[in-house]
């Protein structure tokens, strides 16, 4: 089964260790003959929340947000997965 799977990762750095995990784990998913899709977040304009309507607006009724930028398509992308990878550089400060 083709599967499709989206690698999200959230560094700033290209080339670092965070993004190379990421492409590790395409590689994975690609072995098993999946398809993988690296999306790092911070090559993409995602604005804050604005808590439209005190926090009830679009986003809540009809699962939508009225800010437009690249977290529609995000939405879009990881609803149509059958999978999710998350790559985040754990600094152990919470």
């Amino acid at each position: 089964m083709d599967m499709k799977i989206p690698i999200i990762t959230c560094s700033p750095n290209r080339g670092g260790l965070t993004d190379e995990y990421g492409q590790a784990a395409a590689l994975g998913i690609e072995d098993a003959k999946s398809e993988a899709t690296l999306v790092r977040l911070n090559d993409l304009n995602v604005s804050r929340c604005r808590t439209c309507g005190n926090g009830w607006g679009t986003c809540r009724n009809d699962g939508t947000c009225q800010v437009t930028d690249d977290f529609q398509r995000l939405h879009r992308q990881i609803g149509k997965a059958d999978g999710l990878v998350v790559v985040h550089r754990f600094t152990g400060e919470i």
